[in-house]
C-alpha cells in the first residue's frame, strides 16, 4: 500500500527528519541520499507496527498545514509490503 508523509527536514551535522503525523517517528543521515532511504524504511517500519499491534495509520496532514519555520518540508512516499507482518495469528 502506498503512503505519503510530510516530512520536517533538518541539517544539522549531517540530516535528520522527523514526521509530525507519526509521533516519535525520525530518522538521521550523513547524506540526503541516505536520509530518504531511511526514512521510507522508516514510515514502513512504523505503520507496520501500527498494523500488528490493531493500530489505525492516521492520516497525513497537508504541508501546509504544519509549522516549518525552522525546516524544510518534505514529502517522503514509500510502498508499505503489508506481507511483511510479522506477528503470528493463534488459530482455535
Amino acid at each position: 500500500m502506498l503512503y505519503i508523509f510530510p516530512g520536517l527536514l533538518h541539517e544539522e551535522d549531517g540530516y535528520w527528519i522527523e514526521f509530525p503525523d507519526l509521533p516519535g517517528c525520525s530518522t538521521q543521515a550523513d547524506t540526503l541520499e541516505e536520509l530518504l532511504i531511511n526514512s521510507r524504511e522508516a514510515i514502513e517500519g512504523y505503520i507496520l507496527d501500527l498494523l500488528e499491534n490493531g493500530e489505525r495509520v492516521p492520516s497525513a496532514r497537508q504541508i501546509s498545514d504544519l509549522d516549518y519555520s525552522d525546516a524544510s518540508p518534505i514529502l517522503i512516499e514509500t510502498e508499505v509490503d503489508l506481507t511483511k507482518r510479522t506477528k503470528s495469528v493463534k488459530r482455535l
